[in-house]
């Protein structure tokens, strides 16, 4: 994917991306209902796969020391890595948009349980 299609998922907002995911599970299904409804549908399946999509980004040893460098860290860099780990999962989502999800939620926030825990051992 060129760098263009890929700030293309960085600069999408929350409720876009969540109503790209309700598009994806309802396919051509997803016309006429209305886009609330498509994001809710999209919400839903973020929040009920959120831990399996935690279990494999935030144990992920790459994503955490990236995140932790001095160095600035590029969204690009970052919405790549995090969509390669989802890609051999079957979730039946674009993994871009998941990883562009969860960047956009912050992975710090979003992975604040597993590192809090990783870190105090």
């Amino acid at each position: 994917m060129d760098t263009n299609n890929l700030n293309n998922f960085v600069l999408k907002t929350e409720s876009e991306l969540l109503e790209d995911i309700g598009k994806e599970i309802l396919g051509s299904a997803a016309l006429p209902v209305d886009k609330q409804a498509i994001m809710s549908i999209g919400k839903s399946w973020f929040e009920k796969n959120r831990d399996k999509l935690k279990g494999t980004i935030c144990s992920n040893q790459q994503i955490y020391t990236i995140l932790h460098s001095e160095r600035s860290v590029d969204r690009i860099m970052v919405l790549t890595a995090v969509a390669d780990l989802l890609a051999p999962m079957v979730i039946g989502i674009s993994p871009f948009t998941v990883a562009a999800l969860v960047t956009k939620e912050g992975l710090f926030s979003f992975c604040e349980s597993i590192w809090k825990k990783r870190d105090t051992k």
